[in-house]
């Protein structure tokens, strides 16, 4: 059975342990600060 890409991306969020983020902002009020809290 193949994967679609939804399926693959939604498989690697439930089981991953650590996400990265890059490019974080260190101004709390831009969106790129926030999605890392």
């Amino acid at each position: 059975m193949v994967e679609t890409r939804d399926e693959v991306l939604a498989r690697l969020l439930r089981t991953s342990e650590t996400i990265a983020v890059v490019g974080c902002s260190p101004n709390p009020e831009r969106t790129s600060h926030q999605i890392a809290r």
